[in-house]
């Protein structure tokens, strides 16, 4: 088979020759005349194989026209691995052998007892009870209670307002370079008074005996004592309000809480429940953190809520301003003028001043920022007393059972603006002289004016804090009444 190409015939062998159709078969035409061929665009290998060359492309060189050729492998170098040394490891051991022991002991502790009775004469009454038990040398307990019942340290009522007052300014020095520095006596010595060195059932009572044997304070030897107590005596207020808890750092999160005569429960919540605001109070607040604001330097780190607690205080003022028309023209009953909102139209006027449900949770960091700091440090706040302390945890309760679950309960609350009327003195005699006159005028000077926000529904607010604990009542002797909350 024969096929004519371009430069020849093409056999099944090869080529038969190079001459084309314009060849001659007698002569050969001359260098000169002869026509000049293409360029040929492929060529015959060594083995008779026609092979195709590409013409390089514009701006590509030359080396990109060559083959590649297989390349050897570089042989990877192992770098070893930094390792752990064997003493770390065993650190890391056994901190996670700890984080397990740890987590076994807190999921298995046993839980704390808290017992509230109405009175430390009922709750004298318990502990002779529980001394008669055969727990009585098993379970260490102690008994709370306020100063006014376990301070021991002699009262200056010219230097103090109060034994909060005295106590913080005694307990919490200017000499900050001393741990636990105290000018008390008795705060100093109170770790003589311990489980150890006290009988193993103790009431109030013997607690204050011992303190002022051993010159140990009782109220912060109970404080301590608590932290490692199976059973705790306390009055009903120390496990509802929320303050309360707070400073004496009672967590009834799973643990038992007994309430003595629990029919008693709903009217100790309500009362619980109650605040009064006083406008004069506030004024007081106001004074005090204005002077507390003058020192910035030495306040720094706590100028951030002084300023802003300045300005809510400032707008309560201004409430207690703007509500005093209501008020005027009211009947006075038992030298008492009173006005009461519907709830609706109190929380209007509250969000008028801007210290309503919007500006609530703002207020309440601040305040809870500056009640720690009043508790913990007091000589960073030099001349705040505990009532201005008081009075912002009041506002802070207040607020917080008001706008508690987004306002849902604000119907079991009813507001009333009250303002104490001085009678006029000098109708009493018909000399109207000018001693009277001064005595009337100091009367009128001391008329206040407050808000008094009551409870209706004492259980509403007894379930704020009864979510977690196991609660038992205890409504009559012969009944025992439990129930899960």
């Amino acid at each position: 088979m024969i096929v004519a190409t371009a430069h020849g015939y093409l056999s099944a062998h090869g080529y038969v020759n190079n001459k084309t159709i314009y060849s001659t078969h007698n002569s050969e035409a001359s260098s000169s005349s002869k026509r000049q061929e293409p360029l040929n665009d492929s060529s015959e290998g060594d083995n008779g194989l026609v092979t195709v060359h590409k013409k390089p492309r514009l701006g590509s060189s030359s080396n990109d026209m060559l083959p590649h050729l297989p390349s050897t492998p570089e042989k990877k170098i192992q770098v070893k691995e930094p390792s752990t040394p064997e003493d770390v490891r065993k650190l890391y051991a056994l901190v996670d052998n700890l984080r397990v022991r740890t987590s076994m002991i807190v999921a298995c502790r046993v839980p704390t007892i808290y017992y509230g009775a109405r009175t430390h004469k009922q709750i004298e009454q318990v502990v002779k009870e529980f001394a008669r038990t055969v727990y009585s040398g098993e379970a260490a307990m102690t008994v709370l209670s306020s100063r006014e019942y376990s301070c021991i340290r002699e009262f200056d009522r010219h230097q103090w307002s109060s034994k909060n007052d005295m106590c913080r300014g005694c307990v919490k020095t200017f000499e900050s370079n001393k741990k636990d520095s105290s000018n008390c006596l008795y705060h100093n010595n109170r770790k003589l008074l311990n489980h150890r060195t006290l009988p193993a059932v103790f009431d109030l009572e013997d607690l204050v005996n011992a303190g002022k044997e051993k010159q140990a304070c009782p109220y912060y030897a109970a404080r301590e004592m608590a932290t490692a107590a199976n059973i705790i005596f306390c009055p009903y207020n120390y496990l509802i309000e929320p303050s309360i808890r707070s400073s004496m750092q009672i967590d009834v999160s799973d643990n038992i809480v007994i309430i003595d005569e629990g029919h008693n429960i709903e009217d100790v919540c309500r009362d619980a429940a109650t605040i009064t605001i006083t406008r004069t109070n506030i004024t007081a607040a106001i004074t005090e953190l204005q002077k507390v604001s003058q020192y910035r330097y030495e306040n720094q780190d706590s100028m951030g809520y002084i300023e802003h607690l300045l300005k809510v205080l400032s707008n309560w003022d201004q409430w207690f301003v703007n509500q005093m028309p209501l008020i005027n023209n009211r009947p006075v009953n038992n030298d008492k003028a009173e006005y009461t909102w519907v709830v609706e139209h109190f929380l209007n006027t509250l969000e008028n001043h801007t210290i309503g449900l919007g500006h609530y949770s703002e207020f309440r960091d601040h305040a809870e920022m500056f009640c720690r700091r009043l508790r913990e440090d007091p000589r960073t706040l030099m001349g705040v007393s505990q009532s201005t302390g008081t009075l912002v945890e009041n506002i802070n309760t207040l607020l917080g059972y008001l706008f508690r679950d987004g306002g849902r309960h604000i119907d079991d609350f009813v507001p009333t603006l009250e303002r104490t009327e001085i009678p006029d003195i000098s109708r009493r005699n018909f000399r109207n002289n000018h001693h009277q006159q001064q005595q009337q005028k100091q009367f009128e000077e001391q008329a206040d004016s407050s808000l008094k926000i009551g409870n209706a529904r004492g259980v509403s607010i007894y379930s704020v804090y009864s979510r977690d604990p196991f609660i038992i009542f205890l409504s009559h002797p012969k009944h025992l009444k439990v129930c899960l909350v």
